[in-house]
């Protein structure tokens, strides 16, 4: 569990202990709200406290946090004005000193996004400009820098950066690796191909990019690939290079009827959470798809992607899901909350009700 990686959106903020050695924050499982290092034996929160402000709170055992810096700057976002478009803050050890920086974007002097890390001191330890990007958040359909991730995506020894920008409405985004050893782009994607061989549904094309990415090693070369589940597509990429693994369309899912839309010819599940593991112990990644309207448990082989079990559409859930043994037999099971009835505990090999 703790080489794998979760795309469980963040709250605003998270909590931060540093310690002297390196960790990679990203491994925790289960939650992206909490980051846990220690620095001087002192803990510390970083929160965005509003779309244009990211503080650094020093733990004061039962006193109030002390406030030891703010900068202008925001978390991750597709859109100011709905609020269920902030997926909050990214912190990882991205110069190899044993304490992480936080990441996240902020304006470059002519106005154009500029991602960073930010040391615990409050120094800038790393930036990246995109100048035709916004930095701001801006509203949906302009151009801005919406997602970002710390990742072993060229090296298995230093963290680089994923991003995701988008240029202007719906399907336009684009994607990079930075090279954070030499400040450039390791690679760089705008097009993602929805054909042969990786699915059989109809082709098509989409933006590269545009959702909160999941981390996870699929073709064994012990770097992270990057699972994405924008807009409708579940797509899987080489960290190393962007070069497509597994792509397979959800818009709509197969063997599905549509909810009050007689206009489509199935359920169109847009924007689902992404959770990867090795559900049945058989030595390869499953991808789980959490929404509202619909849970899907994938198969990854041979470059294709299949459905092993799904709910039916409108059965879906309204929060995260949680993934422990809980009966002592050495396999997951999955804990399934704000679905049509009620709390659910899943066999996630099946997606049997237990």
């Amino acid at each position: 569990l703790m080489h794998q990686r979760f795309s469980f959106p963040m709250s605003l903020g998270f909590f931060i202990q540093a310690h002297s050695h390196t960790l990679n924050l990203r491994v925790c499982h289960m939650s992206w709200d909490n980051r846990v290092l220690k620095k001087d034996e002192k803990a510390y929160i970083a929160v965005a406290t509003s779309s244009w402000q990211i503080r650094c709170f020093q733990s004061q055992g039962r006193q109030r946090p002390k406030m030891i810096w703010s900068f202008p700057g925001r978390p991750m976002s597709t859109d100011r004005s709905s609020r269920d478009s902030w997926f909050g803050l990214e912190a990882g050890d991205i110069n190899g000193d044993g304490v992480s920086e936080i990441l996240y974007v902020t304006e470059n002097p002519s106005g154009g996004a500029r991602v960073l890390a930010r040391n615990l001191e409050g120094t800038v330890s790393w930036f990246y400009d995109f100048p035709e990007f916004c930095g701001y958040v801006a509203e949906w359909g302009d151009c801005m820098t919406t997602f970002w991730a710390l990742g072993h995506f060229i090296s298995t020894v230093r963290l680089d950066v994923f991003v995701s920008n988008r240029r202007s409405i719906m399907h336009s985004d684009e994607s990079v690796v930075i090279d954070t050893r030499k400040n450039s782009l390791a690679w760089h994607k705008d097009t993602l191909e929805v054909r042969e061989p990786w699915t059989s549904s109809y082709q098509h094309t989409r933006g590269y990019g545009g959702s909160l990415p999941a981390l996870a090693d699929f073709n064994n070369d012990d770097l992270d690939d990057i699972v994405l589940s924008y807009p409708s597509e579940l797509s899987i990429v080489k960290g190393k290079d962007g070069g497509q693994l597994f792509v397979e369309n959800m818009g709509p899912v197969e063997g599905t009827k549509a909810i009050d839309r007689p206009d489509q010819s199935g359920f169109w599940l847009i924007g689902g959470k992404i959770l990867i593991e090795d559900f049945d112990s058989d030595g390869t990644k499953e991808s789980l798809v959490t929404h509202p309207g619909m849970v899907l448990a994938f198969k990854h082989k041979n470059q294709r992607s299949s459905i092993i079990w799904r709910t039916e559409p409108g059965d879906g859930v309204t929060c995260l899901p949680a993934v422990a043994d809980t009966d002592g037999d050495g396999y997951l099971e999955l804990g399934l909350a704000g679905c049509r009835d009620g709390f659910r505990c899943v066999d996630p090999k099946t997606g049997r009700i237990l």
